[in-house]
């Protein structure tokens, strides 16, 4: 093979193999690349945190295992999203979720 199509081929393979961070219109997300867990094997853990996040509080915890299509459709192959960020941060807007329990 030519050197060119060689490192072409490398450079590829490694960014197929980098995590793609969901973009949200609110909120940020907190990626954990190879969470560790005595239930599963390590997988890579992304976490949607509100505009407001203050670490020193506690927050009600909704877990949702879709993987990709939870907040960014660029990143997905049917280009489709849920709306995750969009719906949590309107109804805390509106005042229809209760985020602290303590």
């Amino acid at each position: 093979m030519k050197p060119a199509l060689v490192l072409s081929l490398i450079i590829c393979i490694s960014l197929s193999s980098i995590a793609q961070i969901p973009k949200v219109s609110a909120g940020s997300i907190r990626h954990f690349e190879n969470f560790t867990s005595q239930f599963v094997a390590p997988r890579n853990i992304d976490v949607w945190l509100p505009d407001e996040y203050d670490p020193l509080k506690k927050y009600v915890v909704l877990y949702m295992h879709d993987g990709r299509s939870l907040f960014d459709s660029s990143i997905v192959w049917n280009h489709q999203e849920w709306g995750v960020d969009e719906v949590l941060s309107k109804l805390r807007t509106e005042k229809e979720l209760r985020i602290v329990l303590w």
